[in-house]
């Protein structure tokens, strides 16, 4: 079984392991450093998946939690994002209040909370807060539905898609709210299974973490999954590439052969050093291609003709494609609209190994449909968050020249080949020309010429 959104997973613990094993492995493509604190361990005792699981020992305890490193490019809570986990509940949990997961910030009191409390007769409610710089709420929800103290495993998942928060319980959809403006992750530490910050832990335990950074895996309801979370994309082999996002998220999985490791420098011996590389050299593949997804259970792929997007620094960023025959997709995109992203990828091939980059997202809010003789069309648009996301320092140079502009106010343009890596903010040169590329306009035609248009204000 592979994992769509794969390349968007920023940290995977299945909690597998030896009974009393502080050692806990990320099985994320960023492989994460994950340390234990207190008297959190491994434990065989219980496990949804896998022989094992970890567990939190007390409830009152500020001691007892694990942390990973954390940036906007593992849990940014101001974007799209998904937490999910299986969660039993100790039968002893007497407590207002335990964490399972936060970002919170003992100094500014931004970031985010994940946590049982409000204790009913039988168990905890499932709750989530959101806050601001000054520590203001941005969001603040909680289930009416209890995570029981019967001895159950609950699936229970926070995810984010647009402005809405949506928490869930063993798959049913139980409390949304809309986020005000704000919200923020500076926190340098994410905090699982506990806090120290005075609140406590979970007390019970917890198998099969899931964070999925820059797509919500849901905003329905859903089955739940029978099996452990995926640890692979739709493509795999024995290496795995990630490349930097293109709309602020790690969400661009590459699958290269073993032959071509060496040509990757700093991807695959050092966690995070491929932020600053591409393998843009790697990729000789006269048949490149553009494949659609909407985000949601399931993703779904559909055929697009054309499409046209703009990246850019400073402002709202557009995407909009075309897709042909679209009569079989109505229901799909009716029920998705609002709730779902859409998101182009090209796609060629490194040798005989299939890779993929993201090139541009947007929320699917706008479907336009039109009737023709023999089929209909639909035109879906949408407009996503300006780009934020960290920019290598490297120049890239731009190829296949159609045209060049400058004035001497400062505002350049160049249209070009597509450059599937490059990033907006990223620094350019062409005939001569070097500046900033605050925009990048992309044309893919149905028929005709594919190119994208390069610009800096001024």
């Amino acid at each position: 079984m592979s994992d769509p959104l794969w390349g968007n997973v920023t940290l995977l613990l299945p909690f597998d392991g030896a009974g009393g094993s502080t050692t806990i492995t990320d099985e994320s493509s960023l492989g994460n450093t994950v340390t234990l604190n207190g008297a959190l361990a491994v434990s065989t005792a219980q496990s949804k998946f896998g022989g094992a699981s970890i567990r939190m020992p007390t409830q009152a305890s500020t001691t007892d939690y694990l942390t990973v490193p954390n940036s906007t490019s593992i849990l940014n809570v101001a974007s799209d994002f998904s937490i999910q986990f299986w969660y039993r509940l100790d039968a002893s949990f007497t407590g207002s209040t335990g964490y399972l997961l936060t970002t919170y910030n003992d100094a500014t009191g931004s970031g985010i909370d994940v946590y049982v409390g409000s204790l009913g007769a039988t168990g905890a409610r499932f709750s989530c807060d959101i806050f601001n710089a000054s520590g203001g709420s941005v969001v603040g929800l909680q289930t009416d539905r209890l995570v029981t103290r019967d001895g159950t495993w609950h699936y229970l998942e926070v995810s984010r898609s647009g402005n809405t928060l949506y928490l869930f319980v063993d798959g049913s959809l139980e409390a949304s709210g809309a986020i005000s403006a704000g919200a923020v992750s500076d926190d340098p530490l994410i905090q699982i299974c506990g806090s120290s910050d005075g609140f406590g832990s979970g007390y019970g335990w917890m198998d099969d973490l899931r964070l999925t950074n820059g797509a919500a895996r849901n905003a329905t309801s859903y089955t739940v999954p029978t099996t452990a979370h995926p640890t692979t994309g739709a493509v795999t082999s024995d290496a795995r590439v990630q490349t930097p996002s293109l709309l602020g998220i790690p969400s661009a999985l590459a699958t290269v052969a073993a032959a071509v490791r060496a040509a990757i420098p700093g991807i695959l011996g050092a966690p995070r050093a491929y932020a600053l590389n591409d393998f843009s050299e790697l990729v000789k593949d006269p048949s490149i291609r553009y494949v659609m997804r909407i985000t949601g259970s399931p993703v779904s792929e559909i055929p697009v003709s054309s499409w046209q997007a703009t990246r850019q620094t400073g402002a709202l960023q557009y995407l909009q494609c075309v897709i042909p025959a679209v009569a079989q997709y109505l229901d799909l995109l009716a029920a998705r609209r609002e709730s779902s992203d859409f998101i182009v990828y090209r796609v060629g091939f490194a040798g005989a190994q299939e890779v993929e980059s993201e090139m541009a997202r947007a929320p699917l809010r706008s479907i336009n449909v039109n009737s023709g003789p023999r089929r209909e069309t639909a035109t879906i648009s949408g407009y996503a968050p300006a780009a934020t996301d960290p920019v290598p320092p490297t120049t890239k140079s731009l190829t296949g020249i159609r045209s060049t502009f400058y004035s001497l106010g400062g505002e350049s343009r160049v249209r070009c080949d597509i450059d599937w890596f490059l990033r907006p903010g990223q620094e350019v040169t062409a005939q001569g020309l070097t500046f900033t590329a605050n925009y990048i306009n992309y044309f893919v035609p149905s028929v005709g010429d594919a190119y994208m248009d390069v610009g800096s204000r001024g």
